[in-house]
């Protein structure tokens, strides 16, 4: 795994604060809630998976119909600002096995993990129950706010077309964030930013880290449509409102 730190300082104890209180504020400021990170290991590689659902706070993201990823290291999928409770669904379409690590930084939830093995199989990892249950069917956001990042191989200017996960392992940090609240992030290709709750408008700077001479491309989704791509050797900015 790789590590991570916020921009923002947050404390373990606001965190479970928040698993007891649910969403809100603590005095005149809002709660900031951890990062959440889904982490799709094969082994070995490369396989093909999708992902059936990602559930945080009792809202639900799916990405379009036949969407799958295939991966030939570990792939990453991250939610910035998320209330618990925590979980996903990812199913091994092909290849050997898949495992995937539930993690949120920084701690006070404990780590999960589980494997898929062949084709078919199913993982469901779920951790950061509130004492009290999220809705039975979880809803769906109204405000989707999505960032994919990666190194493209196959496809210039666009990630997870065909199959094309691009390089993976790259080494990337910046900033991911709307107008009330900016995250920072460290992350390594490819990656899928979700940020919850985003207000006014939504934003990623983002840089390859050291600088390879490789193309970063970042899109960004709102409501699953397509609404900007960037890319660059050095910074790419990308900022939308809402």
């Amino acid at each position: 795994m790789i590590g991570r730190k916020r921009f923002m300082s947050v404390a373990v104890a606001v965190f479970l604060g928040a698993l007891g209180g649910g969403c809100g504020t603590t005095g005149s400021g809002p709660i900031v809630y951890p990062e959440v990170q889904f982490l799709v290991k094969p082994a070995p590689g490369p396989v093909t998976f999708t992902v059936n659902e990602l559930d945080v706070g009792g809202v639900r993201h799916t990405f379009p119909a036949g969407t799958s990823f295939t991966a030939s290291s570990v792939f990453y999928f991250y939610f910035e600002n998320a209330p618990p409770p925590y979980s996903g669904t990812f199913t091994l379409e092909s290849g050997g096995t898949i495992t995937v690590i539930l993690a949120v930084t920084p701690g006070g939830l404990p780590e999960v993990s589980d494997t898929a093995s062949g084709p078919g199989s199913v993982v469901t990892l779920s951790t950061g129950v509130s004492p009290s249950p999220p809705p039975a069917t979880p809803i769906p956001p109204t405000q989707e706010v999505r960032f994919d990042v990666c190194v493209p191989l196959l496809t210039p200017g666009t990630c997870f077309t065909e199959g094309d996960s691009g390089i993976f392992g790259l080494p990337f940090t910046g900033t991911v964030g709307d107008a009330f609240q900016t995250h920072e992030v460290s992350g390594s290709t490819p990656s899928i930013y979700f940020l919850e709750g985003a207000q006014e408008n939504a934003g990623a700077d983002l840089r390859l880290t050291p600088m390879s001479g490789q193309t970063l491309v970042v899109q960004l989704f709102i409501n699953g449509i397509l609404r900007e791509t960037q890319a660059n050797t050095k910074d790419v900015i990308i900022r939308q409102d809402l």
